[in-house]
């Protein structure tokens, strides 16, 4: 699909460390296509004293056209820390016309949910399980005493969830 005339498209890398809260903005550009079309090569300018490499950076981009997203990354793009790439090739896919291109095309995106019951089965009263939807491609939550954190994929009314990382009480 050709770019409309008035698309700009919009990268920026944030820290992902905490799955449950919106990480620091550490770089960010938009660009006008000025006429080219996709693929359009990309270069973010980061000051690496702001980078702890304890912690995980994502790539993410959206094309936006009369102010809508018209494209958008949903998954995290790691890059810099923790034997991750500098250089990446991202996917975005076909947007819903929302706004804040940060927010991605997630429509659970900011929610939290409890499980209340399991296949018709009501959950144990005193074992909360929830899941949290805090931010576009990441989910974290817990099981009773353990936590969960990672990427999921949101497509139709299908969740994807890539491998998570887990604690477990021993």
């Amino acid at each position: 699909m050709a770019l409309p005339q008035d698309a700009t498209i919009e990268v920026w890398i944030t820290d992902v460390s905490d799955s449950a809260a919106p990480g620091a903005m550490l770089a960010e550009t938009a660009i006008e296509p000025e006429g080219r079309q996709v693929p359009i090569p990309f270069e973010l300018r980061y000051d690496p004293a702001a980078v702890n490499a304890d912690h995980t950076y994502a790539v993410k981009a959206a094309i936006r056209s009369g102010g809508q997203i018209m494209f958008s990354t949903v998954v995290d793009y790691y890059v810099i820390t923790q034997g991750n790439p500098t250089a990446v090739d991202l996917l975005l896919q076909r947007g819903t016309g929302g706004g804040d291109p940060t927010a991605g095309t997630n429509p659970l995106q900011g929610t939290a949910w409890r499980v209340q019951e399991i296949g018709g089965t009501a959950a144990l009263a005193d074992v909360e399980a929830t899941i949290e939807f805090a931010e576009a491609g990441r989910v974290a939550g817990k099981a009773s005493c353990n936590q969960f954190a990672g990427s999921a994929v949101i497509s139709g009314e299908t969740i994807t969830f890539q491998p998570l990382v887990l604690t477990r009480e021993s």
